[in-house]
């Protein structure tokens, strides 16, 4: 084999991706750096580890996930390890990365998602020189990535998609009735479609409400450091639910006349 057949076979065989890993999350402890983190600029699932099951869900066979964290909790973040590792070993498949509007979509660009995409080397390796990019579109020999608004017209219709990851579903303003459904609705095509639902809560019968009802309903337990037991974590104390614990805070002597000064 001459030296051009040689490069063209190498070149073949490296878009072949390999077996995935058994764990997304060992994967990512290993692949992905968080650029920007105030944390860590290296995914470490010790870190937040109410992340990890989530993050498994991107290749154990489920088809949608849906997760409610708090702001600063990780869960952007595992959004774009989702998208990375999808991109690092699929071998087809459109993926579509979802927000509310695309003001919000081309700030998480320029701010994170690009920048994670050009530090994974398992992603730009399989660019094979052929990339188209642009703002918020990335265009690989064997899928397309697309990052976008949901609010713009057409965003949900026309495309397959394979992996989808879905953002701030608490915005109603954006995702309003029927939107989560018209989404889930450019994956049917695939038998082995994968859905990510991130977002903070949101209140009782909206579109994310509807979604987490949907699944499992696992909940983040904690350890009280009184009885020694994990529980639910709860951040409201209710009087007459008082074994169920929740955050609550003597004010006393932080007072300034009748307002808390906090």
């Amino acid at each position: 084999m001459n030296r051009e057949h040689h490069f063209c076979a190498s070149q073949f065989l490296d878009g072949i991706p390999a077996n995935p890993p058994s764990s997304v999350v060992e994967w990512a402890e290993s692949n992905v750096r968080l650029i920007g983190s105030a944390r860590s600029e290296s995914y470490r699932a010790d870190i937040t580890p109410w992340t990890k099951e989530p993050l498994e869900c991107a290749n154990n066979g489920t088809r949608k996930m849906t997760a409610i964290m708090p702001i600063q909790g990780g869960k952007s973040s595992a959004g774009e390890i989702a998208n990375l590792f999808w991109l690092a070993h699929w071998s087809g498949g459109d993926i579509q990365y979802n927000w509310p509007n695309g003001e919000q979509a081309m700030e998480r660009w320029n701010k994170h998602t690009e920048k994670k995409l050009k530090a994974c080397k398992a992603v730009m390796s399989r660019l094979s020189g052929t990339l188209s990019w642009s703002d918020g579109l990335m265009i690989f020999p064997h899928c397309n990535f697309m990052m976008q608004g949901v609010n713009a017209e057409r965003s949900l219709t026309g495309d397959s998609i394979r992996g989808q990851v879905n953002e701030e579903l608490h915005d109603a303003a954006s995702w309003i009735p029927g939107k989560l459904e018209q989404a889930y609705g450019r994956t049917t095509a695939y038998w082995n479609s994968v859905v990510f639902n991130l977002s903070c809560a949101s209140l009782a019968g909206t579109e994310l409400h509807r979604a987490f009802l949907a699944g499992t309903q696992q909940h983040w337990e904690v350890k009280c450091p009184g009885c020694g037991s994990y529980h639910t974590m709860r951040t409201r104390w209710k009087e007459s639910e008082a074994e169920a614990g929740g955050l609550r805070y003597d004010m006393d002597g932080t007072r300034s006349g009748s307002e808390v000064n906090y």
